[in-house]
């Protein structure tokens, strides 16, 4: 019986992971439209200020946060406590069932009516402030789909901005 619970939670678990590393087919193929100014943030907003617009729209939120800034105590890159969380926050899983911050930020990227992104602007700002500040890395990267991805990102080809943010891995292990 505990053999067939750990069987259920590590099936789990590995189908909630898998989530995050994949989704290319849910990329629009069109460039969207451009978002709307983002006006009326502050840029040094805690992450507990820049998530409250949305807490009413992913479960949990508010405990993921404290748990990601927990997590994020001592960041590197020059990251702000604050910073490094909100990359952290993007990354988390949440339990099955659930709808997680990665899933319902992406679906607002992703969505042609800008305005949905709106709720999202001032956690954007915090998350970009974030990315901007580390170094950028030019490797192979890995992406759980079962389709070929060289037909949509050609090598060698500056692939056009999607206005959106995907999850891949270094090591091909990192995307199960």
């Amino acid at each position: 019986m505990a053999y067939c619970r750990e069987m259920t939670v590590a099936a789990a678990t590995f189908n909630t992971r898998r989530q995050r590393f994949s989704g290319v087919t849910e990329e629009p193929d069109e460039v969207l439209p451009p978002l709307p100014p983002i006006v009326h943030t502050n840029s040094t907003s805690s992450l507990y200020e820049a998530v409250k617009p949305i807490y009413h729209l992913v479960a949990n939120l508010k405990n993921k946060v404290t748990y990601a800034l927990e997590e994020c105590k001592n960041p590197k890159d020059d990251l702000t406590c604050d910073e490094s969380a909100a990359i952290y926050l993007y990354t988390l899983q949440w339990p099955e069932g659930q709808h997680s911050f990665f899933t319902m930020f992406n679906r607002a990227l992703r969505n042609e009516n800008r305005t949905q992104l709106i709720p999202y602007y001032n956690y954007l700002n915090l998350f970009m402030l974030a990315m901007n500040k580390l170094p950028a890395v030019e490797d192979r990267v890995w992406r759980g789909e079962n389709i070929d991805l060289k037909v949509k990102y050609k090598q060698g080809k500056k692939n056009r901005d999607k206005q959106t943010f995907s999850s891949v891995g270094r090591d091909l292990r990192s995307e199960v």
